[in-house]
């Protein structure tokens, strides 16, 4: 079960970060293949006619001195250009006297005149072949598949060994527990009036690591399992790791932080993992904050390789089926105070992300 929901997780990974390449590549498909034709075909004839009076131009003084030799050289340069595959000029008598090349089938053609003081005296026609149009719009497409197909590439692979983590940071599992709120009664001209405020709250998870020489080891590990679920480490005093969270999703995120930790050392031998949890009312009271602080780390001092949660914590996800919570018995703990958080409903992505993190 647990591999069948990790194969689903990566697979919607896969689709979230697939879906803006692949809309990217059709709207880009769509510009090359129906907007970029019309587009070169308007330059390539302003580019034709521009270089067939520049063309006229140039032959003016070849014509008048009836100059065939000089005529020739400069089609045969003209079709030196890659862009052009025949160039021709024309006596006013319609006489060939000069070409280069042969017209392909489809080419685009461009006559223009040749004055000499107001009098007609020939005229010039150049072709751009249609291979130079078609062979920009083949070479776009082509380059712009290959960018989208090479980005398609780099974010399977991504999706592939991080489909967990990305999926979590993109789209977290809903669960039961909601952000708190508080009612509040105010008087004015002797009435009352209720009002909703939202309550402050924040939830403390301390982590201790057994032995403490490791710590220090294995600090970065830690660091990055804690914030890829938003953990805020408040501090890291004698062999307390506190963490904080304070946003609305506060307990699932500190749940999965706690079991996150859990699996990445359950199977490293010689170390042991202690993490407990409990929330505090409003932060900005450090009397408050201090005794919750306390209360999680004794906790924490308790377990062995578990995530022990106080009787606050459980009321809130006790009705969710999203965690796996059982009572946690100890002659140092009165029954009903403590209990034990084994397991999220999608334990097997924190189970990869564990292994990703390793």
């Amino acid at each position: 079960m647990g591999l069948r929901s990790s194969r689903h997780s990566t697979i919607r990974a896969l689709s979230i970060i697939l879906l803006p390449v692949l809309l990217s590549g059709l709207i880009t498909t769509f510009l090359i293949v129906f907007v970029t034709p019309s587009q070169l075909r308007q330059q390539s004839e302003r580019f034709g006619q521009a270089t067939a009076g520049y063309l006229a131009l140039s032959v003016t003084d070849h014509l008048l001195n009836n100059d065939l030799l000089g005529l020739n050289v400069l089609v045969s340069e003209l079709l030196g250009s890659s862009n052009f595959d025949f160039a021709s000029v024309y006596n006013s008598s319609n006489e060939l006297l000069a070409q280069a090349g042969e017209p392909s089938a489809g080419a685009l053609v461009f006559t223009q005149q040749v004055t000499f003081q107001n009098v007609v005296i020939g005229y010039v026609q150049i072709a751009i072949k249609e291979e130079a149009v078609h062979g920009h719009i083949r070479d776009t497409l082509t380059l712009s598949v290959s960018v989208h197909a090479v980005l398609a590439f780099l974010l399977i692979a991504a999706g592939w060994f991080y489909g967990d983590m990305i999926y979590l940071w993109v789209v977290q599992p809903a669960h039961a527990v909601k952000p708190e709120h508080q009612t509040t009664t105010a008087k004015a001209d002797g009435k009352t009036h209720g009002t909703k405020q939202p309550t402050v709250r924040t939830t403390v998870l301390v982590l201790k690591i057994r032995p403490e020489r490791l710590r220090s080891t294995h600090a970065e590990r830690i660091h990055s399992a804690l914030a890829l679920h938003a953990g805020e480490i408040c501090s890291a005093q004698g062999d307390d790791i506190v963490v904080c969270y304070d946003n609305p999703d506060q307990l699932f995120q500190a749940i999965c932080s706690g079991l996150l930790v859990l699996a990445m050392f359950r199977e490293t031998t010689g170390i042991t993992i202690k993490a407990g949890m409990h929330q505090v009312q409003d932060q900005s009271d450090k009397n408050d904050f201090e005794k919750v602080k306390k209360h999680a780390s004794y906790l924490a001092s308790i377990s062995e390789n578990q995530l022990l949660a106080s009787r606050v914590v459980f009321a809130k996800i006790a009705d969710s089926d999203h965690y796996e919570c059982q009572p946690f018995h100890s002659s140092m703990t009165p029954d009903g105070e403590v209990f034990s958080v084994d397991a999220l409903s999608n334990q097997a992505l924190l189970e990869n992300q564990a292994r990703q993190l390793i």
